[in-house]
């Protein structure tokens, strides 16, 4: 709804002023603040946030129980990261690792299937970028698009793991 012009706002507050009585409007945006105060002295604000980690992991486990999945709980924790608070991201995750693994919710299913980046493979590129060593970090990043990894996947990866690194190392 930020995106509508000083003339739809206009229109919309007209239309909220005198709403038909069978209309419910919903009104979503992720920039509240670009919405005009006539506007929003006449809305109920609900503001979303993403669901905890451990809600998502709790909720894929109960789900894996009730259809009869057997699950790691390793492969439900990168299912969780991957979907980053969002229940339905995570719930697709592993609709497609159920059938992936034929009803195991594995580890090494859920590594190939979410293109998770080894952490062996996370620990060469950072010794190579720290030892300035541009031909292995070539090297590496080759290897991962052969085997069709996600290199976005792949360099969210590789900051978390520079990140613990700088944290330790402070």
């Amino acid at each position: 709804v930020h995106m509508l012009t000083t003339a739809a706002f206009n229109a919309l507050l007209k239309t909220l002023e005198e709403p038909p009585s069978h209309v419910v409007f919903v009104l979503c945006t992720t920039d509240p603040q670009k919405i005009p105060e006539t506007i929003l002295s006449r809305v109920q604000r609900f503001d979303f946030h993403s669901i905890s980690n451990a809600d998502i992991q709790k909720r894929l486990a109960y789900i894996c129980e009730r259809e009869g999945f057997t699950y790691d709980e390793e492969a439900l924790e990168l299912v969780v990261r991957h979907a980053r608070g969002g229940m339905r991201d995570a719930i697709s995750e592993l609709e497609q690792l159920s059938v992936s693994g034929g009803g195991a919710i594995t580890v090494d299913v859920a590594r190939d299937v979410l293109g998770e980046v080894s952490a062996s493979t996370l620990e060469r590129m950072s010794l190579a970028m720290a030892n300035r060593d541009v031909p292995t970090l070539f090297a590496q990043v080759e290897s991962l698009v052969e085997v069709g990894r996600d290199l976005l996947q792949f360099t969210r990866a590789l900051a978390g793991r520079l990140r613990d690194v700088y944290v330790v190392a402070a």
